[in-house]
């Protein structure tokens, strides 16, 4: 059986975690798999991969990259050429772990991480872009990168589109799916319009942009919020003590099944401050709900406004605001958006799509 290393970045359980799941467990059918995972916390994709049969993992104290893509470093940080000469001075001994599984084939589950195109010569190599690019000259480097992989996975056409290679280039839409059985929250909702909400207390997720957004929206004592994913408490706190009496917000934090907060919320908003991949739109669809997202371009690829969500002028607080205002009360329209969005997640994100494409990916390789 032939072997596949495969490289990932972070040991949380995002999107690109999520997808590494997916596509290991489509990999192991026919692959021997080896995944090489950074050491020390987060390690929840750590605890997932182990559950599934037939793969081994080792583990770099640190994984050498590049970190230029919209929500990263810019080159304008100090903080970024501080990461670089820390890939520098590891990029040997990680370079060493790779050729130490000897691969037939290496994937590269990120772009920050495309420098590894340029070892391993003698293998097949891809590389999945996850995403989203970041205006910069650092560009220059990274397509040149990109280029000399065998094949390069994009998840969305928008995202292909801005790097215009001349390699192989294939599209994989994220698949959504879940183990754990889909059953509600709870059995009796209140007359409050809920919105879920999973960026945490992160600032490019939205967080403060959703607060101030919610403080605008005249008819906010009827809007619950519900907020999934990493708080930071001293936030949470600040943020209790001061909107208390002004907004119904609901701190969850990180939980293990999702599903059920899906399914008890009436929409899913996603309000990102910068360019992001929208993996809430299709996991929303899954779940038969609408969501609410800013009009950037890669979004809009999957947002069709008042057919599967709804959009609001990016980094416009009184824009969503209007939105809200518009859907209170409005089951109806909401409840059309949502089958709309299951439609959508039907005919491109099912579990059969992934299998499909990740087949045809690793034909002939």
């Amino acid at each position: 059986m032939k072997k596949v290393t495969v490289v990932h970045h972070y040991g949380g359980l995002g999107g690109a975690g999520k997808s590494l799941l997916n596509n290991v467990r489509i990999l192991v059918k026919n692959w021997s798999v080896h995944v090489i995972l950074p050491a020390g916390e987060p390690s929840d994709i750590d605890g997932e991969l182990k559950k599934i049969k037939g793969i081994s993992i080792s583990y770099a104290t640190f994984i050498p990259s590049i970190p230029l893509y919209s929500g990263g470093f810019t080159m304008l940080s100090p903080a970024f050429y501080v990461h670089l000469v820390k890939s520098f001075v590891c990029m040997k001994a990680f370079c060493a772990l790779v050729e130490k599984t000897k691969p037939d084939l290496l994937i590269v589950n990120s772009l920050i991480t495309s420098w590894l195109s340029m070892k391993l010569m003698n293998v097949s190599k891809v590389c999945f872009v996850r995403e989203t690019q970041l205006s910069t000259i650092g560009n220059v480097f990274l397509r040149y990168f990109l280029n000399r992989f065998d094949k390069v996975v994009f998840i969305s056409n928008y995202d292909s589109k801005c790097w215009g290679l001349s390699t192989e280039v294939h599209l994989i839409e994220n698949t959504v799916e879940y183990d754990e059985e889909l059953v509600p929250l709870v059995n009796v909702r209140s007359s409050n319009f809920k919105l879920l909400y999973l960026g945490g207390t992160s600032y490019i997720k939205g967080f403060y942009f959703l607060l101030v957004s919610l403080i605008l929206t005249k008819c906010r004592h009827k809007i619950e919020i519900v907020i999934l994913g990493s708080v930071d408490r001293r936030v949470k706190n600040l943020m209790c003590f001061i909107f208390r009496r002004h907004l119904n917000i609901v701190f969850v934090g990180k939980v293990s099944n999702v599903s059920k907060y899906y399914l008890d919320c009436d929409a899913v908003i996603f309000p990102v401050v910068k360019v992001h991949q929208g993996r809430p739109i299709f996991e929303a669809g899954y779940h038969h709900k609408a969501v609410i997202v800013p009009d950037f371009d890669n979004l809009k690829e999957y947002v069709d406004d008042g057919i599967n969500g709804f959009t609001y002028r990016k980094g416009s607080c009184i824009s969503l605001a209007k939105v809200f205002e518009g859907l209170v009360g409005n089951n109806d329209i909401v409840k059309f958006c949502g089958d709309r969005n299951y439609e959508q997640y039907l005919s491109k994100h099912t579990k059969n799509h992934g299998i499909q494409k990740m087949t045809e990916l690793l034909h002939k390789l």
